[in-house]
This record gives C-alpha cells, structure tokens and sequence, in this order.
C-alpha cells in the first residue's frame, strides 16, 4: 500500500473511534471528484440543517485509493455510513456479511423506485443499499452526418444499425468510434448485445458465475457482434486511443457514432452540440425485453457500524426525491427515485431518464457486475475480440477458465529488490491462499486436494503471460542499445568545448522528467489521428492524408514504440555513468599510448573500453533491471494493449495484484520475474569476473 494513504486510513480509524463515544455520524466517501464532491456537500448541508443533534465526520478519500482501502477498514474499523458501487462489486461484501440490511428503509420509501432500480440493490431478497443517482447509455449521434450518408432515422434494430454502418462507410465515415486502450469502453457492447440476444437474467447468472462463457448463449452474442465488426464498424486505431481520443472523431466529423454513458455530454463541443442526438441500443431480438445498462452509485452502512440508528436516518434522508434532485441537479446525472425531477430542457437527461424507467433490469457494467479477476480477462478478451473476431472461442475458453478461480489470493507486499523481507515473503505468498479480509494466511495445500504450486501451473498455461515474458525479452535486447548510445554521447562530450556543459545539460535533461511525462509526450508524438509523428510524415508527403500512423495500435510494433521512448531517457542515464568513468581513466597510459602512435580505434578498443569496464558493469545492469522492470511507460502509452500484445511482466503483476484483486497469481508472476533478473544478472557478474580473474 502506498504511504500517502495511510493519513487517509488513520483519519477514518479516529473518525470511527469518535463515533464510538458521541453517537455521532461517520461517513467515508470516495467522491473526490470536485463535481461529486459538491454535490454531496450540497445535500450535507441540508440534512445537517434538519438533523442538528448529530455531528457528521466526513473523510473523502480519492476513488483508486477508497477501492483499496475499503477492504482494510470495512471487516474491522468501519465508519457508519460509506459510498459504494450496486452490482457484485457491493455484493461480494454483502456475502461477507459485512453489510447492514436496510429493509425498513425501504419500507416507506421504495414505492418511489422503479423494478429495475431495486434489483440492482437487492440480494438473496433483502435490500442493502440506497442508490443516489445513476446515467444511462446509448448512442449519441450526429444528424448532419446521418443526412450525409443518406440515413433517415436512428436504428432500432440490429439489422437496420447494420445497414447504417454500411452506408457511412461508404460515404467514407467512420460508422462506429471507440477507444479501448483502456478496455472498459469494449465491455459496453458486450453487455448490450448479450441483453438484448439472451435478457437480462442470462446476462446476470452469466456475470454472476452461475452460467458459462462457452455456452451457446454467449456465442450466439458474440457472432452477433462480429457481424458489425466484419463490416469495418469500429476505427483501425481504436486500440491506441482513450475513450476522449475516439470522442473527437465524433467532433471532428469522422465517425458518426458512439456507444458512451451520458458523462459524454459535457464534453460535447458547442460548435456541434445542436447536431448531436441520442438513441438508445437497438434491438435484436424483438422478443427479449429491454434492459438497459445504468451504472449506480450507493451509499450502505456496514455491519459493524457503531452508530446505525442516525446511519438509517441519513439513509431514509437520501430516500426523498427532493434530496435527490437536489444531488444530481449538481452532478448532472439522473435520481434513482421516479418522483425527482430533471431538466426538462435536458433533452440527453430526459432520454435517458425515460428508457430507464422502462428498462426490464439495469445491469451495472460489466465490471461491476463480473467477478473482479473475471472482469479484467474478460475486458482484455473483448479488445482482442474486435481486433481478431476469428479467435473467439479461445477468447471465451480464457474468460471461462478464469471464472473457475473464486478466491481472492494473498495479497503482495510491495516489491524492492533491496529489502530481503519482502522477497521471501512474496515467494510465500506464491503458494497461498487469502481472501484478503481473514487473518489468517496459509498455504493452498493446506487443503489436500490443492497443489502449493497451482499459482505456477496456471502461469504456464496462460498466453498473457508469455506474451509478458517474450515482451520483457524484447526489452532486454533492444532497450540495451541505449548503453552504447549512452557510451557514443560520452565520448562525444568528454572533449572539452566551449559549450560542452550547456549540451551535457539538455542531453542529460530527459532523465529529469518522470516517465510518467517521458510517456505522456511520446505517446503524443506516436498518437495516430493526432500525434506530431503522423503530422510530420504527411507533412513530407510519407503517409497519405487518409492514412494512419499506426505504431502503437499495432499488436507487433507497439512494443517497439514503447522501447524507443524508454532508451530516450535512459540513453542520457547511461550518459553520465560513462563519464563519471571517463573522469577517472588514467591518463598517462592514454598519453603513453598516443606516443606510440596507437589509432583513435586501437585506444578505445583496447584501453578506454577496459579501463570503463567498472562503469559498463554498472550500466548493463542497471538496464537489465530497467528492462526487466519495465511498467511506467507501458501503462501510461499501452496500458499492455492492443489485447495484451505489449504487456510486460511487472505491468501484467500489477493488473493481476491489483486490479483483478488475485494477489497469489500475481505474486507467482514478481518470483519470476525476480528469478529471471536474478538468473540473467548473475550470469553476467560471474562472466564478468571470469574475465576479470582471466587478465588478471
């Protein structure tokens, strides 16, 4: 766990300590965003006017660190009230009995919710949480570009959106934009098209676990959706661009359409607001009914409140349908109760407040309604999907095989490989099994039937992780090119000049950056669409204006993009390792060598290049390292897309650990990669001091 969130968890423990004594109210929020964050002051304020007796304590967490933190705080030292998604993510703690049933609430104020509000907050027929406020998805659209292509109404059905993208194409547009260098946006269409081919109970005993991958069903939905993607739907470059990215091929006038949750709205620019409509997912199958998906922010009280009397009061105050259209006027999002109102000059809003309150069932998304180490496999699946709908089945086999794992493994220390602890602790935690909440922690043969070394047989079997492994080799060789540039630029600036200082210094200036930055940059240069490496070839005339430059969208070249931008700044690092180690060459050897008349090539050769053989060894392995660690770059620029193709081995620990909540599966990934550096390193040190003992 990173330290700048313990201040956070320490807050939240004393809060909760307070609560204990006073009877007062504790609420632990990951509404961070100043948006939410106002809204939720809004209404605070109101229920504190109303409510004078209870003191409220509010700690506002940031949202990625609330996610990890929650499993900390919630079985131990909760707070009274807490912020949370509906669907499995909510239910998985519910299933720990770790959350307050708040079926008296309802009580009096659930006639004012719709069907499917309630189904997304009730399990095994009791109600846990109060949802606040949720927004729907669909298509938003341009008119002027339906014109264009000779399209005279929104698609209602799945053949008439196919007969659309047919004609857009045609008139040279983009049917379809979508980004999915994060996968989530690819998720969207898999939850529509499987409701709509299968309903809205398939789709939640599929997400749930209680029905499979390989079924027929979900084939059935997936061959649907290859029809669209064979008919060129989707943009080429929608692996390298974020879901903004793709929005502007909307705005530019490219692409016609997009599948996007109504926060889209506000980033409508005004110059094409009034050409931009909204329609919701077509049908499919004229038989199943409607179900929509409308991701839902709650608030719960955990079991383990210590002041649940005044949680239920603020939960029946968060109930009212004024409460809640004073909320989402702020957040611009729809109320869960029907009796608030919402602009009406909204036309998006209104849209989307009529085809919930229609909708059979509200499925929360796919990550949110799938098991964590499910979601994950499965997003990274339907990337790959649209990129190579021929492999479909081995997609589906993935996603299934994972579904098989339901326990949430240890958890990882964070990795150092200066610190001995962690190392053997990270080995152990490899062979174990942890749902993260019990305390104790022991090893997967502890049951008989378990192997210790399951974590290491489910690696070998898993094709992400050696693409990670061939990824990480691929680093190995090429990123070490950077060594000898690093060596050349020494050389170069170890004679003195004028200005030799001023072009150490901006030589030397990109190992200042962070390669979150170093990152952000090249992954502008290299965008396509956008990027100045495109704008430059077309510029010379070395790409046509209709064409793309697709580096980083590409499954085989994107690696290369991301080691060119890593040996940027490690070239300059390498820099001044070798002349430190020119500063310390002794000179009277060089100056006796050039008496005798020894060539420039002859002196580096043989006297230079082993006199820095102190300096090299440190390079190499310092690079070695650097390959092998390789995350920064790949997260921020790939984020290991397109489907996997440029994931390494820390990245791909890190999704596993972190993301997907398997902390032993990723702990058996840091021991290989820790034994693959230490093999390599090793091998290299004892090379190195064979040569040494050699000459000596």
């Amino acid at each position: 766990m990173k330290f700048h969130l313990w201040p956070a968890i320490l807050l939240s423990s004393l809060a909760s300590l307070a609560s204990a004594a006073g009877g007062d109210l504790v609420i632990n929020s990951m509404h961070s965003d100043p948006t939410s964050k106002k809204a939720f002051e809004t209404i605070l304020s109101e229920f504190k006017k109303e409510h004078k007796d209870i003191k409220v304590t509010v700690n506002t967490i940031d949202h990625e660190s609330y996610k990890v933190q929650i499993r900390t705080w919630l079985p131990n030292n909760p707070p009274d009230v807490a912020t949370w998604f509906a669907g499995n993510r909510a239910k998985f703690f519910v299933d720990k009995k770790l959350v307050e049933p708040l079926d008296d609430v309802f009580s009096t104020a659930g006639n004012q919710f719709s069907k499917g509000a309630l189904s997304a907050v009730t399990f095994d027929g009791k109600k846990y949480l109060m949802p606040t406020n949720y927004y729907h998805w669909g298509f938003y659209y341009r008119k002027d570009l339906f014109k264009k292509a000779g399209i005279a109404a929104p698609p209602a059905t799945w053949d008439e959106l196919l007969a659309a993208a047919q004609k857009l194409k045609a008139a040279g547009l983009i049917p379809v934009a979508i980004g999915t260098k994060q996968a989530w946006p690819s998720a969207a269409w898999f939850d529509f098209i499987n409701m709509r081919v299968n309903g809205y109970d398939f789709h939640m005993k599929l997400l749930s676990g209680q029905a499979s991958y390989t079924s027929p069903e979900v084939k059935k939905t997936m061959a649907t959706w290859t029809q669209l993607v064979k008919a060129g739907g989707f943009p080429d470059t929608a692996p390298a661009m974020t879901w903004q990215e793709a929005s502007a091929l909307m705005w530019q006038g490219k692409a016609a359409m997009y599948l996007m949750g109504n926060f889209i709205a506000s980033e409508i620019p005004s110059a094409v607001k009034a050409q931009v409509d909204f329609f919701p997912f077509p049908t499919v199958d004229p038989k199943v009914p409607v179900a929509q998906v409308a991701p839902t922010d709650v608030y719960f009280i955990p079991a383990k409140a210590k002041n649940k009397a005044n949680a239920k009061v603020f939960m029946t105050f968060l109930a009212r349908a004024d409460v809640q259209q004073k909320y989402n006027e702020v957040t611009g999002l729809l109320p869960v109760n029907s009796q608030a109102k919402v602009d009406a000059g909204n036309t998006f809003l209104k849209s989307g407040q009529q085809i919930l309150g229609q909708a059979a069932g509200l499925s929360q998304f796919f990550d949110r309604d799938a098991d964590p180490e499910v979601a994950k496999v499965g997003m990274d699946g339907f990337v790959e999907f649209m990129r190579y709908p021929e492999k479909t089945d081995a997609i589906l086999n993935r996603i299934e095989s994972t579904t098989a794992w339901r326990f949430l493994l240890p958890s990882l220390v964070l990795y150092s490989a200066y610190v001995i602890f962690p190392i053997f602790f990270s080995v152990y935690l490899s062979i174990t099994q942890w749902d993260g909440l019990t305390p104790a922690v022991l090893p997967l043969c502890y049951k008989s039937e378990i192997s210790c070394f399951q974590n290491f047989a489910d690696l070998w079997n898993d094709e992400v992780f050696w693409t990670s492994l061939k990824n990480n080799f691929y680093w190995l060789v090429f990123f070490s090119l950077s060594a000898p540039c690093g060596l050349a630029l020494a050389l170069f600036f170890h004679v003195k000049s004028r200005f030799s200082s001023f072009y150490k210094s901006m030589f030397f200036m990109p190992m200042v950056f962070s390669l979150v930055v170093v990152g952000t940059v090249w992954g502008w240069f290299l965008q396509p669409n956008f990027g100045l490496v495109e704008y430059i070839l077309k510029s010379f005339g070395l790409l046509a204006d209709n064409e793309n430059f697709t580096l980083m969208a590409s499954d085989r070249w994107a690696t290369a993009g991301l080691i060119l931008a890593a040996a940027w700044p490690h070239a300059a690092y390498c820099m001044v390792l070798y002349l430190a180690g020119l500063s310390n060459l002794q000179k009277n050897v060089i100056e006796a060598a050039e008496i005798e008349g020894v060539s420039q090539w002859q002196m580096l050769r043989h006297i230079i290049l082993p006199m820095l053989r102190p300096a090299t060894v440190i390079v190499v392995i310092v690079t070695m390292i650097g390959a092998l660690r390789s995350f920064d770059l790949v997260s921020i620029m790939t984020a290991g897309g397109p489907a996997n193709s440029s994931n390494v081995l820390a990245l791909y620990m890190y999704q596993q650990t972190f993301e997907n909540f398997r902390y032993g599966y990723g702990a058996a990934i840091s021991v290989v990669l820790f034994a693959v550096s230490l093999v390599l390193i090793l091998l290299y040190l004892r090379q190195t001091l064979k040569d040494e003992s050699g000459r000596s």
